[in-house]
């Protein structure tokens, strides 16, 4: 009886691998799909559907040749997004040359392309404008007609009332995105519910009942000399950043999910410390001007493969590469895309591809050295590609980082800074990281909250948020003294990069310590001297959380182990005088002054506003406003400066910087 039984359950198998409907849509039209699809399926019709019918670890490509083959019908969603689709006229073509049975739903009145046209001519085709279900309703009956019953998985209900057909067009797309080197992906922010059959298990290789989470490791150079570390890790990089524009799906940062890689990579100890329910691993191999690239999503629940694919490719594909992986993984997450079809890119030579990655190592080393080589990598690939959005991105937050630490005079800094942002957003006018790189500079530099606010607002306009942008975002918050924002906005930075020291640093300085929670901002602090213990300004800020504690000793050590450029003298100064020693306390502020008031008057002013001296305070920051001191953005919210807010040269000074002005009590 086993053997018999076992007989059996194959010939059932394979009776319904050969009695189903294939169902082809574009990855933008997924929540009409998923709807026709369990209707179809209440209606006992079996259907195959990807990604729910692709099992872990098939080859997405391999699964849906094999299943367009063994399925007797080929139904495909026809609508602009279908049409448009290169993904859609291969599965039109395959199952054309197999000689399907081949129905359409047309979703919109798009007109075919030729080939579409060539293969769908003698379709039968189903108009949605009646109401969708009406329109499944005259497809079940056409399938269940000249197919039978047999091709469902419960008995069948009795088919409604045949209405009109008419002719229509359709198309189906497998996986959107093809765009070139930067491509915008959007898309409406709603999550695709998951789907089963009913009466049955799912198939569905993925839990998309919770919005799906993934860490982009570090990829693994493979070169022979192992000197290509630089190409793997920008790979990597833009890879990141193509699925950080994909709506519903939460990624990683950078700088948490780069502290891995693919050789190290313990998925579930990964997976918890960064929040992840997928990794996405990788290796890069440069043969001359070609790249090989292998790249493969596990589960960290299971270390489970789930996703797969290999690329042997030129340099000057790379982008096209990119896109592809993230369309791949936002099909295996069954996630809609939507492609812009507004945006025009030419492919980047490989030497100026090359120059791009070098500045993104660069950049992300931080140096005053290592940004300089960014600025000139970054002109180098521009010299080379002057329509290359993402050198200018990429240039523009050097020169912003420049200014910042006043590495160079900042008017020069953020002119530079901002030129770079114009360009990338002349070249790519929806680029959203170009607006979050120009609403730094108007954040910074120009003292211009409500263009700050806009830039933003078009960033997350048209991408999801990134954790650079809602770190800007606020800061924005807490310079105009919105704490309750600020900290939303923080905590939801700290979910997407909870290993990022700047997100912990940017609590600590500017929410908890302006509001008080001095024993939080120094947790915060400690945080993130784990992560990044060399960071400029950590123990500073460190000190002055102790030193608001009066925890005198403590915050004395603290200041010691920052460097004079990053706040050791100021803070030395502040704590000497807290514990009485006015020679010292003296002594370290007219170190500080010659240090560092011709580039930062404002760290002078904070010293002497503590020690109660208003004129000399008030003195320093005018100094400040005419040098355009970076840090002089967080004035109205700096607790150092909360003595001054009575002052009218205080109050006119807010008032020059475009600042709200409190009534004084």
């Amino acid at each position: 009886m086993a053997t018999a039984g076992g007989k059996g359950s194959a010939q059932q198998t394979d009776v319904r691998a050969a009695q189903r409907v294939f169902v082809s849509y574009a990855s933008a039209d997924t929540d009409l799909a998923h709807r026709l699809v369990a209707d179809l399926e209440r209606r006992g019709i079996c259907c195959w559907f990807a990604p729910r019918d692709v099992l872990p670890g098939a080859q997405y490509a391999d699964a849906i040749v094999r299943a367009i083959s063994e399925s007797p019908v080929f139904l495909v969603l026809l609508s602009t997004h279908a049409i448009a689709s290169a993904h859609v006229g291969r599965e039109v073509e395959r199952a054309g040359s197999k000689r399907r049975r081949m129905l359409a739903l047309r979703v919109d009145s798009t007109p075919l392309t030729p080939a579409l046209e060539y293969f769908l001519g003698e379709s039968q085709w189903v108009e949605l404008h009646d109401g969708e279900g009406a329109a499944v309703s005259r497809l079940a009956e056409a399938i269940l007609r000249d197919t039978g019953p047999g091709i469902g998985t419960q008995p069948p209900v009795a088919p409604k009332k045949r209405t009109r057909q008419t002719t229509t067009v359709f198309a189906v797309i497998a996986v959107a995105i093809a765009v070139l080197l930067g491509a915008g992906l959007l898309a409406n922010k709603w999550r695709v519910p998951s789907t089963g059959r009913s009466g049955s298990t799912s198939t569905a290789a993925f839990d998309v009942g919770v919005r799906p989470s993934i860490a982009v490791l570090a990829f693994e150079d493979r070169s022979e000399k192992q000197d290509q570390q630089y190409l793997a890790r920008g790979i990597a990089e833009e890879v990141l950043g193509r699925l950080a524009k994909i709506p519903g799906l939460k990624v990683i940062g950078r700088s948490s999910s780069f502290q891995y890689d693919s050789r190290s990579a313990d998925p579930r100890s990964i997976g918890k410390a960064l929040g992840a329910t997928y990794l996405l691993e990788g290796t890069v191999r440069p043969d001359g001007d070609r790249v090989k690239v292998n790249a493969e999503m596990v589960s960290t629940a299971d270390g489970s493969l789930r996703w797969s694919d290999a690329f042997d490719i030129k340099v000057v594909n790379v982008g096209q590469m990119q896109d592809t992986i993230a369309a791949g993984l936002a099909r295996a997450l069954q996630i809609s895309l939507d492609l812009e079809a507004d945006v025009q890119r030419g492919q980047v030579s490989a030497k100026a591809y090359d120059f791009y990655l070098r500045g993104l190592q660069a950049l992300n080393q931080g140096s005053q050295s290592s940004s300089a080589d960014a600025v000139a990598d970054f002109q180098q690939a521009l010299a080379l590609e002057p329509s290359f959005a993402a050198a200018a991105v990429g240039l523009g937050k050097a020169y912003v980082w420049i200014g910042q630490e006043a590495w160079q005079p900042p008017r020069d800094a953020f002119t530079h800074a901002r030129a770079a942002a114009e360009l990338a957003l002349k070249i790519e006018p929806k680029n959203a990281r170009a607006y979050v790189v120009r609403a730094e500079i108007r954040r910074i530099y120009d003292w211009d909250w409500e263009g700050s606010r806009k830039d933003l607002d078009s960033a997350f306009e048209l991408a999801p948020r990134e954790t650079d942008g809602l770190q800007s975002a606020a800061m924005l918050a807490s310079a105009l003294g919105d704490w309750i924002g600020a900290r939303e906005l923080a905590t939801e930075a700290l979910a997407l990069d909870p290993l990022d020291y700047a997100v912990h640093e940017l609590i600590a300085d500017y929410i908890a310590i302006p509001t008080a929670r001095y024993a939080e901002a120094e947790q915060e602090l400690r945080t993130a001297a784990q992560f990044s213990p060399h960071a400029g300004n950590l123990h500073d800020w460190l000190g002055k959380s102790l030193l608001l504690q009066k925890r005198y000793d403590e915050a004395l050590t603290a200041f010691s182990q920052e460097t004079r450029d990053d706040g050791q003298l100021e803070g030395s100064a502040m704590v000497y005088f807290a514990q009485g020693k006015r020679k010292q306390a003296d002594q370290m502020l007219a170190e500080a002054a010659a240090h560092s008031g011709a580039l930062w008057a404002s760290e002078i002013a904070r010293v002497h506003a503590y020690r109660g001296e208003v004129e000399q305070a008030l003195r320093w920051l005018e100094r400040a406003y005419e040098q355009r001191d970076e840090d002089l953005w967080f004035i109205k919210a700096d607790p150092f400066l909360r003595n001054l807010a009575a002052e009218p040269r205080f109050q006119a000074l807010l008032r020059k910087m475009n600042l709200p002005v409190d009534p004084t009590p």
